[in-house]
């Protein structure tokens, strides 16, 4: 991930995953420093700047969990991966981009 504001800093492998009990996560594992914000899937791909997002749908996987490591958040059942292109850090506060990142499907080795 990417500081889509210069502020965020620290990169972070974002994959869509699924673990053996077939539940689908979004992942990442290195240091992201932020403030208090969301974790939104987005369709849109190649998000870069808040004005990106006019008009968008999301899907709200929660809170950020911690400023630091890997986390990982549940992808909601029926949710179909394939139309979500964006994984976002959103300020809901402030109504602003944190950072964005492009997502790729991967699938977990069982």
């Amino acid at each position: 991930m990417r500081g889509a504001d210069g502020q965020a800093r620290g990169a972070a492998l974002d994959e869509r995953k699924v673990d053996d009990l077939g539940q689908r996560l979004l992942q990442w594992r290195r240091r992201v420093e932020t403030g208090f914000v969301h974790v939104y899937l987005v369709p849109k791909a190649s998000i870069r700047a808040s004005s990106d997002l006019k008009d968008t749908m999301f899907v709200d996987l929660g809170g950020l969990r911690a400023f630091k490591g890997s986390q990982r958040y549940s992808i909601p059942a029926g949710l179909d991966l394939k139309g979500y292109h964006s994984v976002i850090i959103w300020c809901e506060r402030f109504g602003v981009l944190i950072s964005p990142a492009d997502l790729a499907l991967t699938v977990a080795a069982r």
